[in-house]
């Protein structure tokens, strides 16, 4: 735990929220690689990403709500980042309500299918 002094009163910060955020971008990084790599391979994936990115938007709602009424908020960092991690989760939540195209592959007589 780390702790600093702010404007007379001291701040803490504990060991759980390095390691969540570590684990939040992992998990961010690694649905952007499988994203990637289900299109380089023609693979339709939206359904899976679309309930990911339910869940966590309706995950990051309790905190952003919790973070913009001041209820339980460490610091001001703590807050500005809930704020800023709901603002980039919802756009890519509604871009997931949209389904991938069907893939176009090639059969082995040269017919688009």
């Amino acid at each position: 735990m780390s702790s600093y002094r702010s404007h007379d009163y001291v701040l803490s910060v504990y060991s759980v929220h390095y390691v969540s955020a570590v684990l939040r971008i992992l998990m961010f990084i690694t649905a952007l690689v499988l994203h990637l790599l289900c299109k380089k391979y023609g693979l339709v994936t939206s359904g899976l990403l679309f309930y990911f990115w339910t869940s966590e938007f309706t995950c990051q709602l309790f905190v952003f709500m919790s973070a913009v009424n001041g209820e339980r908020v460490a610091s001001e960092t703590t807050r500005n980042t809930a704020i800023a991690q709901f603002a980039l989760v919802v756009p890519v939540w509604i871009f997931s309500c949209w389904a991938d195209p069907k893939p176009k592959h090639i059969d082995m007589e040269g017919k688009w299918t």
